[in-house]
């Protein structure tokens, strides 16, 4: 259920020119023949499903939707006895093509009686080449919520625990929910996770034959798992019974190019206690009046959003105060680290846009989701600095217990794949990290999602009222309106101009997230007005009401610019799901998050002298830099992963 660029199925049946490398006497040497006719490939192409394989999982499918009808006239009882036929078959090693087309055809009417969805060819097609290792890019609304089950069946016929991973709580515990009964009338278990899910209930969960968890939750288990097991080899016990995940099975991930790619640039680290810190209040609340009276350009320098770098000049000025301050912090590396961090706190995180703040403790954003994210904690006094600065209950220090990091953890699945909506940007980044390939699939029915033309404003000032007036008037012709943002501070500022003229509407953001199942579905109806950051992008399927189609369905409004196209195309995928109307349009500004976070590469003052049109280019030139920096800060990541690896290669297996 999310959006995607289709490829045309002529261009991939068309058939490929074969390089043809002369022969004789005095040529190149055959390895070199072979490398310089392997150059002239596109890296895309090698990252991609090839056409016979294509070809082949086509026939595959539309003979699977096919033989559905041929189920329908027999009973429950027989329709639960051939699906465990066939996962006897399964799990003997003996299935072929044809256990394929079969078992596919038994999911299919499965899901026209329990759900009252036939699945289409193209949800055929995805759920083969899912099964075959590979990450599907579906349109949106194509309906990928319920493409999962197929390769989740398969897998689970064939004995292999099954971990569905979606990006957020609310869609592992929407989509377990829905499809539930889908794969009890085949005989199999299911369970879901949440953030709230106790321990017993976790387990039970995983003992399940298929798994809904979003990726944090399950990656984070894992570390407790580690834990737990290096509990008991130190303490010479069993303790099989507490072990959360019994094993890592067949993965499937939903939105794959967040979870493995956007999300893979920290690592995850499991930390604990209580204690208190070993620099006292006094002195860290020092440090940050220090920290308060450093200047940008003199004493440090912006490098993006999260990256403030130190100059000399803050060094000289700031060591004479803080050697008097504890002795602790005679040491220099200590005195960077708490200079640097109280910087950050300042001048890098931001209330509401990087945390709230609520009932007195501060409450972690994801960058991603927008979700709040109670149980986690900054490091390295990071945490004490915001919580003397928004002056909040402190904490204290946490010791870490382990770590990793997402490409290191889902290549430890015997089984991986995934779909979205947006692969082919990073079709090449999945293959070379986790050796997955891209299959996009043609839509099943033509868009009919229109684009707007863009508008560009000097400032927020003028951005947010035009905003605020283009709502109204698409309210006025009945349609509904979802207005994408990136903070709760936007949406707090969005919701004050629509308040001042008059326009009824809904806000979505980490502060009400426990409203969200509510407000996504009157989202949909006619003339609502919806204000939402990153959770109201990825999974949610507003549906529209007969009036809000009659008028012409959803309007997105792309208010603020975000880090990457692909997530703007995302948000645009809300509107126009599964044939219905709908449109998008952005609206942004000269002094854009996304600009400001770069301004010494893209002043807000040039881009205005500019005009419109060039300040268009410099955003979405700011984006492809952003892009840029992430993919080297994850290749980074996987570099020492596998610098780490190597220098334990002597005690057996890299952990």
């Amino acid at each position: 259920m999310s959006t995607g660029a289709s490829v045309p199925v002529g261009a991939r049946d068309r058939p490929r020119s074969r390089a043809v490398i002369p022969g004789g006497a005095g040529e190149a040497p055959s390895s070199s023949r072979w490398a310089a006719a392997l150059a002239r490939v596109p890296l895309r192409r090698l990252s991609q499903i090839d056409g016979r394989s294509f070809r082949q999982m086509r026939e595959l499918a539309g003979a699977a939707h096919r033989d559905a009808e041929t189920y329908q006239s027999v009973s429950d009882v027989q329709l639960r006895a051939e699906a465990y036929h066939q996962r006897v078959l399964w799990r003997l090693g003996t299935a072929d093509n044809a256990c394929l087309v079969k078992t596919h055809a038994l999911i299919a009417e499965a899901s026209r009686r329990t759900l009252g969805l036939v699945p289409h060819v193209e949800q055929h097609l995805s759920g083969i080449a899912m099964a075959r290792g590979a990450v599907v890019e579906m349109q949106t609304g194509e309906g990928k919520t319920l493409t999962a089950a197929f390769p989740a069946v398969l897998a689970a016929f064939r004995g292999y625990p099954v971990h569905v991973v979606t990006s957020n709580d609310y869609l592992a515990t929407r989509d377990g929910d829905a499809l539930a009964p889908l794969y009890a009338s085949l005989g199999l278990t299911t369970g879901s996770i949440s953030e709230g899910s106790e321990p017993s209930a976790r387990r039970a969960a995983y003992a399940a034959d298929v798994t809904y968890v979003s990726n944090k939750e399950l990656a984070f288990d894992f570390l407790r798992d580690r834990v737990t097991r290096l509990q008991s080899e130190a303490q010479e016990f069993e303790t099989s019974a507490d072990i959360l995940i019994p094993r890592l099975g067949q993965c499937i991930v939903d939105e794959a190019d967040s979870v493995l790619v956007d999300e893979a640039r920290t690592p995850l680290i499991l930390s604990e206690g209580q204690g208190q810190l070993d620099l006292a209040e006094g002195p860290l609340e020092a440090i940050l009046e220090i920290a308060r009276g450093l200047r940008e350009g003199g004493h440090f320098r912006r490098l993006a959003a999260d990256q403030l770098i130190l100059t000399p000049a803050a060094y000289e000025q700031s060591d004479p105060v803080l050697l008097q301050l504890d002795p602790l912090l005679r040491n220099a590396r200590l005195r960077r680290t708490v200079l640097h961090q109280a910087l950050m706190a300042i001048h890098g995180l931001h209330l509401n846009q990087d945390y709230i703040v609520v009932d007195g403790s501060i409450q972690i954003i994801d960058e991603y989701t927008g979700r709040s994210m109670p149980d986690r904690a900054w490091s390295d006094y990071l945490q004490a600095f915001v919580e003397i600065k928004e002056n909040c209950r402190r904490t204290g220090t946490r010791s870490v217990l382990a770590s990793t990091t997402y490409q290191k953890f889902f290549r430890r699945y015997e089984k991986l794949c995934g779909m979205t909506g947006t692969a082919a940007e990073v079709s090449q980044e999945l293959h070379a990290v986790y050796g997955l390939r891209s299959c996009p699939i043609p839509s099943h029915r033509p868009t009919r999602r229109a684009r707007y033309a863009p508008a560009f404003f000097r400032s927020s000032e003028e951005k947010w009222p035009a905003v605020a007036r283009r709502a109204t008037e698409m309210r006025a012709t009945g349609r509904p309106v979802l207005i994408g943002v990136r903070s709760v501070e936007a949406t707090l500022a969005i919701s004050q101009r629509l308040a001042a003229h008059d326009v009824p509407h809904q806000v979505l953001s980490a502060l009400n997230h426990a409203a969200e199942a509510d407000i996504v579905a009157r989202a949909g109806e006619a003339g609502a007005v919806t204000v939402a950051t990153s959770m109201g992008g990825r999974g949610t399927d507003i549906r529209l009401s007969p009036a809000a189609k009659a008028a012409g369905g959803l309007h997105v409004i792309i208010a603020e610019a975000q880090d990457a196209r692909r997530i703007e195309r995302q948000l645009a995928g809300r509107s126009a799901r599964q044939g219905d109307p709908g449109s998008f349009e952005c609206m942004l500004a000269s002094d854009e998050p996304l600009l400001r976070s770069l301004s010494a590469r893209f002043p807000s003052q040039g881009v205005n002298v500019l005009g419109s049109s060039a300040g268009l280019w410099l955003l979405r030139c700011a984006q492809q830099l952003v892009e840029r920096r992430h993919r080297q800060a994850r290749r980074l990541l996987t570099t020492y992963d596998e610098r780490y690896d190597r220098m334990l290669a002597f005690l057996g297996k890299p952990d």
